[in-house]
Parts: C-alpha cells; sequence; structure tokens
C-alpha cells in the first residue's frame, strides 16, 4: 500500500514528465518555426546548416523540457526548487535569442498575474525589440533601397508572434508560483467531530 507521504511525491514526478514531453514538442514546432523565421528575414543567398539547425532545434527543446516539467511539477504542489529544472533552458536567450528575452521576462509573469492586461504587457514587450530590428534592416546603406516585403513583414508580426509563444509557456511557470498562499499561511482541514445520541438514563426508584 503507498503511504501518503509519497503519493504526492509520485504525483508530482509524473506530472513533471508529462509536462516535459509537452514542452519538448512545443520546443520542437517553436524552433521548426524559428528556423522559417531565419530564412525569411534572410536576404540573399542563405547559409544554413543541419548543424545550426540542430543547434536551435536542441536549444528550443531544452528550454520546453525545463519549462514544462517545472510548470507541471509546481502544478501539481511540487516545491519551488522545480523552478530550476528551468534554468538551463534560459540558454536560448543568449546571442541571437536576445530579442525574445523581454517579452518573456516581463511578459510572462504579467499574463500570470494579470491575464487581459499581462498580455498588452506582454505584446510591449515583444514588439518593440521588432520594431527595433526592423528600422536597423529595413533599408540597406549599401544600395539605399528598401529590404524585401517579406522581410519587413516578418520582422514586424513574425518576431512577436514567436515571443508571445514563449510568454505563454512561461505564464504555466509563473501562474502556480504567483498564485500560492505565503508560507506562513496553511490552511488547515477542518475535522468535524461526530456526536452520537446517547439513550434517556432512566428514573432512579
Amino acid at each position: 500500500m503507498t503511504t501518503p507521504s509519497t503519493s504526492p511525491t509520485r504525483a508530482v514526478r509524473r506530472a513533471a514528465v508529462s509536462g516535459a514531453l509537452t514542452g519538448a514538442l512545443f520546443g520542437l514546432a517553436w524552433g521548426v518555426a524559428v528556423r522559417i523565421f531565419m530564412r525569411l528575414v534572410t536576404t540573399g543567398t542563405p547559409s544554413f546548416s543541419w548543424v545550426g539547425t540542430a543547434f536551435i532545434l536542441g536549444l528550443a527543446v531544452l528550454f520546453g523540457v525545463g519549462v514544462g516539467a517545472a510548470a507541471a511539477a509546481l502544478a501539481a504542489g511540487g516545491r519551488r526548487w522545480w523552478l530550476l529544472a528551468a534554468v538551463p533552458g534560459l540558454l536560448l536567450f543568449a546571442g541571437q535569442g536576445m530579442p525574445f528575452l523581454p517579452a518573456f521576462a516581463l511578459g510572462s509573469p504579467a499574463v500570470a498575474r494579470w491575464r487581459r492586461m499581462g498580455w498588452a504587457v506582454a505584446a510591449v514587450a515583444a514588439t518593440v525589440p521588432a520594431v527595433l530590428l526592423w528600422s536597423d534592416v529595413r533599408l540597406d546603406e549599401d544600395t539605399m533601397l528598401s529590404a524585401p516585403t517579406r522581410v519587413e513583414v516578418s520582422m514586424l508580426v513574425g518576431l512577436p508572434l514567436l515571443a508571445l509563444a514563449l510568454v505563454a509557456m512561461g505564464a504555466r511557470l509563473w501562474r502556480p508560483v504567483l498564485r500560492r498562499e505565503p508560507a506562513g499561511v496553511r490552511t488547515e482541514p477542518q475535522v468535524w467531530a461526530t456526536v452520537e445520541p446517547q439513550a434517556p438514563a432512566q428514573a432512579q426508584a
């Protein structure tokens, strides 16, 4: 028979495994979308390699697995040290992934806390880097010609959408953390005592 003390731990682990699998699928899909985005914003002859593609997909899957496992474990009642599972996936935001960081860092907790207002914050945080990058690539300094339309549209639309997808995943991580009760406040279960009716005392002679 499973003791009550080990049952919650097993439930958290099962939730973490399920969340990791879901996160891996998310990361794979997101990585493929990023690779397509990179092709759309590239001018001239593309120089992509299978090694670079595998590296991007690997980082995206690592992010999805870590965030998915941590979010599911926390939602199932796991301790906050499960947040450490998401740390390796933060490598996704190094280098060329830096434009996605503001939306993930600011938008994810905002969406988890405020929902509609949080999505507004996330949209701004996702759009600002896109506009800055667009202003940098929209005009070729050598030819003084505008960038192709697909490049400008992909930068202004594709980049924010990719960032908002990360926000949705990050909000799952923050939601169980922000909605938990403070450490000093615990709700104790109420115990109702059962009072059995007593037989009336017999009159003494």
